[in-house]
């Protein structure tokens, strides 16, 4: 069971009273520069180089598959580009709000951001923190989103119950920077260098509202569904089930992903569809560098519904 952060909360809103800000302020304009992903360029074709663990934590393992192979994209205007940047640029401002309470907050190590790979599966985390006021003993996990007023109010009202692919995010990252990181993990907290904890911070871009809970460690969810998920996604030989079976549903109703659940749209054109390419190895049996339509070969796949 999650729980609420209150003593994280309570303590970062009397803070920016007793001083006026003055000292999360002083936090945020050193860190801005320092926020990486922030200045990054995204790839144009919007398909990512490996499978992460932002995607498999999604409820519907169907979903995952589709999104991976890059359906349910549309054009990406600027106003979308600004709001990527944006979500980046927050993780400044709560690491600024830990650090003036007192918290010691980690977020890459030589330029790069907390993570793992481990074949085509990779993932990264939002950093590390010790001295949580709720955890003062712990290495702590960090995770950051923006969210609107609806979804902020969701969030705050019902804990994760809405959230389930962020909650399985963590609980995967938790689990595998464990295995994958334990050295790094040890150098920032040697007497107990396990992350038990992710705290897990959301901010109301309407009203700035901010609200956290902290997600615990689940081995038992991970070691059940994250290797099965990983080879059902990388199977381009089955679709995997979608998590309901009737477009009346109210997250079928609101998924983008819908017209290929039902209603037989094509997948698109790139190399993740192709019979030439093999995801697991992320090799073309060409050996071409990049998507080439002359060589496109669509993978066949039906887009049957459980009954």
């Amino acid at each position: 069971m999650n729980i609420v952060a209150e003593k994280t909360l309570k303590l970062i809103e009397s803070q920016i009273i007793g001083d006026n800000g003055k000292s999360f302020k002083s936090h945020e304009e050193n860190l801005l520069p320092q926020m990486h992903d922030a200045y990054k360029a995204d790839k144009k074709d919007g398909l990512r180089d490996h499978l992460g663990a932002s995607l498999i934590g999604e409820p519907c393992v169907r979903k995952i598959w589709l999104s991976y192979r890059g359906c349910g994209q549309s054009q990406i205007d600027a106003r979308m580009i600004r709001l990527f940047n944006r979500g980046h640029l927050e993780e400044a401002r709560f690491h600024a709000m830990l650090r003036a309470i007192g918290c010691n907050t980690y977020f890459d190590t030589n330029g790069r951001q907390y993570g793992y790979k481990d074949g085509m599966f990779a993932g990264s985390i939002d950093g590390l923190a010790t001295n949580v006021p709720d955890c003062p003993n712990e290495l702590v996990m960090l995770e950051f989103k923006t969210m609107n007023d609806s979804r902020f109010k969701q969030f705050v009202s019902t804990d994760m119950l809405n959230f389930k692919g962020y909650e399985n995010q963590c609980k995967v990252n938790m689990y595998c920077m464990c295995k994958y990181q334990a050295d790094v993990l040890k150098e920032l907290n040697p007497k107990d260098p396990t992350i038990w904890n992710t705290l897990f911070m959301a901010v109301n871009k309407n009203t700035d509202e901010v609200h956290a809970v902290l997600i615990h460690r689940d081995d038992d969810w991970v070691e059940k569904n994250l290797d099965k998920r990983i080879n059902a996604v990388l199977d381009n030989n089955v679709v995997p089930a979608g998590i309901y079976d009737k477009p009346t549903y109210f997250e079928c109703k609101c998924c983008s992903f819908k017209g290929y659940c039902y209603e037989h749209k094509e997948l698109p054109h790139n190399c993740r569809t192709c019979v030439c390419h093999d995801l697991k190895s992320n090799t073309c049996m060409f050996d071409l560098n990049g998507y080439n339509e002359e060589c496109y070969t669509k993978i066949e796949v039906e887009m049957e519904n459980d009954d």
